[in-house]
């Protein structure tokens, strides 16, 4: 996932395809692995805290090693010289929360570590090349990959996107074949939420595995980016469907603004370096915003229309 071979003893419940080979990264878990931070500042709080005020996400570096602490879930211990990733439990933690935070956090943390910036974006095939649709939570990236998966577009990613650079291409990194609805899309999707579980208790998203017998296919592989899309609700509901070029200079802005951990990644000090890859990625690539109401009645014809722009020349 995310073009890297994971080895773990972690029981993840989302379907992760089975290789073997040599790990590029090794993630397990310890009971004791997190000294005492009581005495250390942390480099970056979360905005998001509980109802007592402690901030949802921590993150603190002591001794060359970083430690992200998700607040009653669990402490990530992560060398950025060492390809292991040690998680410790809090006690009444479950799993499932435990994989949330691993799978759309820690790993694209790992990722920025190792310069793959990584954006929120879903991402699908077309014609040999990925197609990524970008925005903050509640534009519709889910929705969108779904209708374009079901209308024959393999799935590369479902909100995590990384990005790699090999020489003068930008590639995508795909996820795992799997998405997360809301209970009214998977039911339009799928015709109903039957054998579909929670993501989590807490949220009431169903994954959707995608594959030959489930749902559309899945893109295993990495792909050149071809088009990017930021994603606008339209304001009134009676708005047509509107696809129209973005400027560079804010395409950046945009880039920005939807990029993994944007205050943590500043707090890393590589902010400077993420703005230059994107400044590159821009260049290479067709960058167009997609303005469409949310009802899923109408969802085919955003569909049909993303199909028409992509085969249209600029």
């Amino acid at each position: 996932m995310y073009g890297l071979l994971l080895a773990s003893d972690f029981p993840f419940a989302a379907p992760l395809p089975v290789c073997v080979s040599a790990p590029d990264l090794v993630f397990t878990n310890s009971s004791s692995i997190v000294p005492d931070l009581s005495d250390h500042n942390p480099v970056y709080v979360s905005m998001y805290r509980d109802q007592l005020g402690t901030p949802l996400l921590s993150l603190y570096k002591h001794q060359g090693v970083d430690y992200l602490r998700f607040h009653r879930v669990a402490d990530f211990c992560i060398s950025p010289s060492d390809a292991t990733i040690v998680g410790q439990p809090c006690a009444g933690s479950d799993s499932a929360e435990i994989e949330l935070q691993f799978l759309g956090v820690v790993l694209p943390y790992w990722l920025e570590l190792a310069g793959i910036p990584v954006l929120h974006a879903s991402a699908v095939s077309f014609q040999g090349q990925a197609v990524a649709f970008l925005g903050l939570s509640g534009c519709g990236k889910s929705t969108l990959a779904a209708a374009l998966t079901a209308s024959g577009f393999p799935l590369i990613t479902d909100d995590v996107l990384p990005i790699e650079k090999k020489g003068e291409r930008f590639l995508a990194r795909p996820a795992y074949p799997q998405l997360r609805l809301w209970p009214d899309e998977a039911a339009h999707f799928l015709g109903g939420l039957e054998n579909l579980r929670p993501v989590h208790d807490s949220i009431s998203k169903r994954a959707v595995p995608v594959g030959p017998v489930q749902f559309g296919t899945f893109c295993a592989g990495m792909q050149e980016i071809s088009t990017l899309y930021f994603l606008d609700r339209a304001l009134d509901e009676d708005d047509p469907v509107q696809v129209v070029p973005v400027s560079p200079r804010l395409a950046l802005m945009e880039l920005i603004r939807c990029s993994f951990a944007a205050r943590v990644v500043q707090a890393l000090g590589i902010q400077k370096a993420r703005m230059d890859f994107f400044t590159q990625l821009l260049r290479q690539v067709r960058v167009r915003r997609l303005s469409y109401p949310s009802r899923l009645s109408e969802i085919s014809d955003v569909v049909e229309i993303v199909r028409q722009d992509l085969i249209r020349p600029d």
